[in-house]
């Protein structure tokens, strides 16, 4: 990233600083704009990671196997649970029959 950031003129990325939120960029070189641009790079990736971190326990699922939730949104629930339902109805009929 740093040679992006590097390419660019020194107009552009005080544009870009400005965009981003960033403060007190318009009196800086070009040398410590790059690294102010590339320090917020990975501070927002740090913040990124601890925010999916924090969501996979909320789900409680850090196995990255879709819970069941994720499945239905992602339009694979529903033959999956009639799947489970519909074996698990046999099953029961299975038992009923097995023990009269």
């Amino acid at each position: 990233m740093r040679e992006k950031y590097e390419s660019l003129a020194l107009v552009q990325l005080k544009e870009l600083a400005k965009v981003r939120g960033l403060k007190g960029t318009s009196s800086m070189k070009k040398a410590e704009l790059v690294e102010v641009m590339l320090a917020e790079d990975e501070r927002i990736k740090k913040q990124e990671k601890k925010e999916e971190k924090k969501e996979g326990k909320i789900q409680g699922n850090t196995s990255g196997k879709k819970t069941t939730s994720q499945a239905v949104e992602g339009g694979q629930g529903s033959a999956s649970v009639s799947r489970v339902r519909s074996s698990g109805a046999q099953a029961g009929q299975g038992r009923q029959q097995g023990a009269g």
